[in-house]
C-alpha cells in the first residue's frame, strides 16, 4: 500500500470514528472501526518525520493547527482535552529527541514528554505517545513491534478502554506499506490539515439539523 492509500483509510476511519461518537454513541462497531484510525496517523507522522525537508515548518505547521483547531473540537465534541494535533506535535518532539539525543538525557526527556501528555490530556494521553514512539522504533522489526504494540494494548485493554485491542488490526496495513508516496499533489498535501475540522464541523450541522 502506497501513502497516500494508507492516509485514506485512516480518514475514513476517523470519520467513522467521530460520526459514531457524535451522532450515533450507541453504535459501538463505529467506535471500534475508529480504533484503526489514529494508529495509521501515527505511522504516517513516522513517515512524514522521516522524510520532511524542512522540519521546523513541518511541526509548525502542526501546532499552529492544533491551537486554531482547539475551540471548535470543543465547541462540538464537548470533550475536554486537546485535540489530536497536540499529540502529533508532541510525538514529533518524541522522535525528534530520539535521533537528536542518543544518550540517558534523551530517554529521561521522551519519559517526561510521555508523562506530560498524559498530564496535560492531550487525545491519547501517553498511549498515544508511546504508539508514535514504537511505530518509528520498532517499524522494521515486526517482531518486536508486535510484542511491545501487543503489550501496550492489553495495559490499555485493562486500564483505559476494551476497544482499543482492535487497534491491533492496523499492523497488517502498516506492513503492507510498500515505501512509495502513491498519489501526490498541493492539493493532497495539505488535504488532511483541513479536511480535519472541516468533516467535524460537517458532523455537527447534521447533528443539529437533524437533532440527533
Amino acid at each position: 500500500m502506497t501513502n497516500f492509500q494508507i492516509k485514506l483509510l485512516a480518514m475514513l476511519f476517523m470519520v467513522l470514528d467521530h460520526v459514531g461518537y457524535i451522532l450515533f454513541p450507541e453504535i459501538e462497531w463505529f467506535r471500534i472501526v475508529g480504533r484503526l484510525s489514529f494508529p495509521l496517523f501515527a505511522f504516517l507522522l513516522t513517515l512524514g518525520y522521516e522524510y520532511t525537508k524542512d522540519f521546523k515548518k513541518y511541526i509548525t505547521k502542526i501546532l499552529i493547527f492544533a491551537i486554531i483547531i482547539q475551540i471548535p473540537f470543543y465547541l462540538v465534541t464537548k470533550i475536554t482535552m486537546l485535540n489530536i494535533f497536540f499529540t502529533l506535535f508532541l510525538g514529533l518532539v518524541i522522535l525528534y529527541i530520539e535521533d537528536k539525543e542518543k544518550n540517558i538525557r534523551g530517554k529521561l526527556l521522551i519519559v517526561f514528554l510521555f508523562v506530560l501528555g498524559q498530564l496535560i490530556n492531550v487525545d491519547y494521553g501517553a498511549y498515544g505517545l508511546i504508539q508514535i514512539y514504537l511505530l518509528r522504533k520498532f517499524r522494521n522489526n515486526k517482531k518486536l513491534l508486535f510484542f511491545s504494540y501487543l503489550v501496550i494494548n492489553v495495559v490499555a485493554y485493562l486500564y483505559i478502554w476494551e476497544t482499543q485491542m482492535y487497534t491491533m488490526l492496523t499492523l497488517p496495513i502498516i506492513w503492507a506499506y510498500n515505501g512509495k508516496v502513491g498519489y501526490k499533489s498541493k492539493f493532497t498535501k495539505e488535504f488532511f490539515y483541513y479536511f480535519y475540522p472541516s468533516h467535524i464541523a460537517i458532523i455537527f450541522l447534521i447533528q443539529q439539523i437533524f437533532k440527533f
